[in-house]
């Protein structure tokens, strides 16, 4: 759409930020080449007072259409290991931690299950991403569109109470971007970008393949030993903790396992830990698949971007460089992971969105093509729209009542020999926040040897409360 016009040309080639004011955030070209030694590239943050109110908007719109669904691919199985008391897995150490840390207070203060749990730190992650995200776009020329253009990706569904643990690093992700911008306005030191990348790394092991971001960083500073001494000790935290996580025997799954695509066939022994292979590297399936995650995290800013590679509408910035580079580490690290569970596994092929998305801002900054600016934000309601579709899916807006159930144990069965579960995940004698619809409950006891199971299936319908009461050991059915 944007290609087919050729007055295109007369798209200006750059444009220059607005200055900082005079004893404001922006430092003077003396300061910026004393802190970040190198030739300062202008840059104005967005003012905190807008992004905070918007921030605490967008929460609340995040909460309201949070996930009900358990659209990831390992949600379910995240929801398990949340109420099984697990509080680390080796590639999202802090990730985990954290969904782990609010289900515990939650679940002690208000009886929530881990699907809540996991709704709040994600909707609270998309509170910081639009918070930083406004920073990062709020002093330029249009930064509602380019508000607009990053908030309508396919990626931001992580942050509608998403079931996964993929909203944090993708918050800091963002962190990370406005760093790096700040730094190249010689407004932060080399140390605190490392510094940064090294708490992505805490929240998931993927923003290894983001480390050649440093190398353009590193080319355009006039310093580049005291820089890159800077950044390695920025990054100390996250060398450490790769190394001790490969190391030793710290936390649940696996640091890697055999998750690299095939070359040219599928392997038909699978590795013991591993997952039957889907399609090999080089096949049509697996290109179709990998076409379909670039669409799915990015939408209307992919072909932005497509429009501005072939006008050669790219900036040659050094910030235009920057995200280039990581746009391209993270494509190929969607190329060549494999994708256990298909396009269930979109969330974690969902990087690209986000440095997708600003390099779409970058190009439509330099665009003075008046006609050009109402054809994006057409896009933009088109993108929306394809967007609120998966969020208000996942929301299961109208079927997403809850009602509770009540376990009674007869007094014969000892409490530390039964368990109870509830569609495959272990719970109390008090279930809350059960949707709306049909679930099994099942009672296993176990004793002298021998397995009795007692199970129930209930219709539940919204604020209803079930009561089942469980018979005497002698009168459950044995387990074989």
């Amino acid at each position: 759409m944007i290609a087919q016009d050729n007055r295109l040309e007369d798209c200006a080639t750059e444009t220059s930020s607005p200055q900082p004011a005079s004893g404001g955030r922006g430092n003077s070209n003396a300061d910026t080449e004393e802190v970040a030694g190198n030739a300062p590239d202008r840059f104005e943050e967005g003012d905190f007072r807008t992004a905070l109110l918007l921030a605490t908007a967008a929460f609340a719109l995040f909460w309201f259409f949070r996930a009900a669904e358990m659209t990831g691919g390992d949600s379910d199985q995240w929801c398990r290991e949340i109420e099984g008391g697990i509080w680390l897995r080796k590639r999202q150490m802090f990730s985990f931690g954290a969904m782990q840390l609010t289900y515990t207070i939650t679940h002690r203060l208000w009886g929530w299950d881990g699907r809540w749990a996991i709704n709040l730190v994600s909707s609270l992650a998309g509170f910081a991403f639009v918070y930083w995200a406004w920073r990062f776009v709020g002093a330029g020329s249009r930064r509602w569109m380019a508000l607009a253009l990053i908030g309508s990706s396919g990626f931001m569904q992580l942050f509608y109470g998403h079931i996964e643990t993929y909203a944090m690093p993708t918050a800091c992700l963002m962190l990370f971007f406005l760093t790096c911008r700040r730094y190249l306005a010689g407004q932060v030191r080399a140390i605190t970008v490392g510094a940064v990348f090294s708490l992505g790394i805490f929240f998931h092991l993927i923003f290894w393949f983001l480390s050649p971001v440093f190398i353009p960083l590193l080319l355009q500073s006039r310093h580049r030993r005291r820089e890159a001494l800077q950044f390695f000790v920025g990054l100390t935290p996250a060398i450490l903790l790769t190394l001790v996580l490969f190391r030793f025997d710290i936390g649940n799954g696996e640091m890697v396992g055999d998750r690299f695509m095939s070359l040219f066939a599928v392997p038909e022994n699978v590795k013991q830990g591993g997952v039957k292979k889907r399609y090999a590297l080089f096949s049509m399936d697996h290109l179709y698949d990998w076409l379909w995650f670039a669409w799915n995290s990015s939408h209307l800013t992919t072909l932005i971007v497509l429009a501005g590679v072939i006008l050669r509408r790219i900036p040659g910035k050094s910030w235009s460089v920057v995200l280039i580079v990581s746009l391209v580490c993270f494509l190929i690290f969607t190329l060549i992971w494999h994708p256990d569970r298909g396009r269930m596994d979109w969330d974690l092929f969902s990087f690209t969105g986000l440095p997708m998305a600003l390099l779409a801002v970058d190009i439509l900054e330099q665009c003075q093509v008046r006609w050009v600016r109402f054809a994006v934000w057409g896009l933009i309601g088109i993108s929306a729209f394809l967007l609120g579709g998966k969020v208000v899916d996942a929301a299961r807006l109208g079927r997403r009542g809850e009602g509770t159930i009540l376990i009674h144990l007869p007094n014969s069965l000892e409490a530390n020999l039964w368990t109870i579960i509830l569609d495959g995940h272990a719970k109390g004698s008090e279930i809350r926040h059960v949707l709306e619809g049909s679930h099994e409950v099942s009672v296993y006891y176990g004793s002298n040897g021998k397995a009795a199971k007692f199970s129930e299936r209930i219709e539940v319908e919204p604020g209803g409360v079930y009561e089942v009461y469980v018979p005497q050991e002698d009168s459950m059915e044995e387990e074989p």
